[in-house]
């Protein structure tokens, strides 16, 4: 059975969610109760003479009699019954590396790539039990990738794939197997040695090729699993990373690919500031809803550098731009307050928000924001879509105390309805005693307000102001 990293994947997770359950299911005789065998040589004897269904239960006990049951679950490995020879694997797998007696029989099946239904089921079921037995199956596993059939050749990879580190005395012979003639034995082989390692250098060596790879899944195994390996001191792996980025930036259907890649520039920080433009770039891209947030994450890890390109771009023509580029500024603290104060005056009302956003994310620090907040808090609204009146208010709550000016401001806009006075309720709380001032507005719109939510925040806000 060849399993490639397509849908087998899928495939191989279902069954393996059903060898857990299972393995779970009671093995105990339905008359009396009590266990069909209580010990390895009664259990023996039911693989030997009794029916499917009890052998099946037999074999549910073998299991739990670990290391002990093993030859005798090797026995059972060729029952005329394939529902019984798929227990049995299974039960070993369950075993673990104590089976390691099982490995021979168990390459056996694996190297005949039986294609009837039953028996491909079964191909799957002993893949799991190799890759669960661990190191000692490594040499049988090597020894199948010589195989002159490919699909055998492929599925020892993946067994030596899913074990990891367990399979690294595999790498050498890894490493003649990506001259494959066969573009997907030589890339599975590539996909598992970076996997597996034995180090980061040659992890990365194999991975990055296949970020050009054409087929999409190839691509998007190689990029996550960069991240096992990159740190800031894999400098190579940058510039085919932003290649990467630049060249998948219009593929919508890449979207999951380009969000692995922004991780590994994060990763490497600040040795990735070349990846600076093509990760702003990416703020075209404002609907894409985890691409965007990762890519300020990196951009942050970056460093100060990044900073300075974002200062320049929050007066980009595109508005997409500017609105994430002051998002964006928020990571690199109270330094860029004027930049966001100037953001504020923007003419796009969401570039507006986003800048009041940004103040508030920077907290405390902000304090010399809060005048612009203030005037875009009593700013006029024109549209129902338009926020940028409400995120002033909740930047002055996350500005706190040192907001306090703002008090006035914000009693004004508990006339309002709806968002701007329900933020503005918090923003009175979080400023706290020196909010004194607006407990008799509080209290008036606590007593005449039937928004449930907005009266809760009111009588949060009183005990944080402190009314008596």
């Amino acid at each position: 059975m060849c399993l490639k990293y397509t849908s087998a994947g899928i495939f191989l997770a279902i069954i393996g969610l059903m060898s857990s359950l299972e393995a779970s299911e009671p093995s105990r005789n339905k008359k009396t109760g009590t266990p069909i065998c209580a010990s390895v040589q009664e259990c023996e004897k039911a693989l030997l003479y009794g029916s499917t269904e009890i052998k099946i239960k037999a074999i549910d006990e073998l299991s739990k009699m670990k290391s002990r049951a093993v030859p005798s679950l090797i026995s059972a490995i060729h029952d005329g019954s394939a529902e019984v020879r798929e227990k049995t694997i299974q039960a070993i797998r369950s075993i673990g590396p104590d089976a390691k007696d099982a490995i021979p029989p168990l390459l056996s099946i694996l190297k005949s790539n039986n294609k009837a239904a039953d028996e491909a089921e079964i191909q799957t079921v002993v893949m799991y039990a190799l890759s669960a037995i661990g190191a000692a199956a490594v040499p049988g596993l090597v020894d199948l990738l010589g195989d002159t059939n490919t699909v055998v050749r492929q599925d020892a990879i993946w067994v030596l794939d899913n074990m990891g580190l367990e399979g690294k005395a595999a790498v050498p012979a890894l490493l003649e197997v990506v001259k494959d003639s066969n573009s997907d034995v030589s890339t599975a082989a590539m996909l598992a040695i970076g996997r597996i390692g034995p180090d980061a250098k040659t992890a990365i060596s194999m991975l990055l090729p296949l970020l050009e790879n054409e087929k999409k899944h190839i691509r998007l195994l190689s990029a996550g699993r960069l991240q096992d390996w990159v740190s800031s001191e894999t400098k190579e792996a940058v510039p085919p990373l932003i290649a990467s980025l630049n060249r998948s930036v219009d593929n919508r259907d890449d979207e999951w690919f380009r969000e692995e890649v922004v991780d590994a520039l994060w990763k490497i920080g600040p040795s990735a500031k070349a990846a600076v433009p093509a990760l702003i770039n990416l703020f075209h891209h404002k609907k894409m809803d985890n691409l965007v947030p990762k890519a300020v994450r990196a951009l942050a890890n970056i460093g100060p550098e990044a900073a300075l390109e974002l200062v320049k771009v929050i007066n980009d023509k595109t508005s997409t731009v500017r609105e994430v580029a002051a998002l964006a500024l928020a990571k690199f603290g109270e330094s860029y307050v004027p930049v966001l104060v100037d953001a504020l005056k923007d003419e796009d009302s969401e570039v507006r928000g986003s800048a009041a956003l940004a103040l508030g994310r920077i907290g405390p620090g902000a304090k010399n924001a809060v005048p612009a907040l203030i005037e875009v808090l009593r700013s006029s609204v024109t549209s129902v879509n338009e926020e940028h009146n409400v995120r002033a208010a909740i930047a002055l709550g996350d500005i706190g105390p040192n907001a306090k000016e703002a008090v006035p401001a914000l009693i004004e806009s508990l006339k309002d309805d709806d968002a701007l006075r329900r933020f503005s309720v918090e923003a009175l709380g979080k400023i706290g005693p020196a909010a004194k001032a607006a407990v008799p507005h509080l209290e008036a719109v606590l007593k005449y307000s039937n928004d449930s939510w907005c009266r809760d925040e009111i009588k949060k806000a009183l005990k944080q102001i402190g009314t008596k």
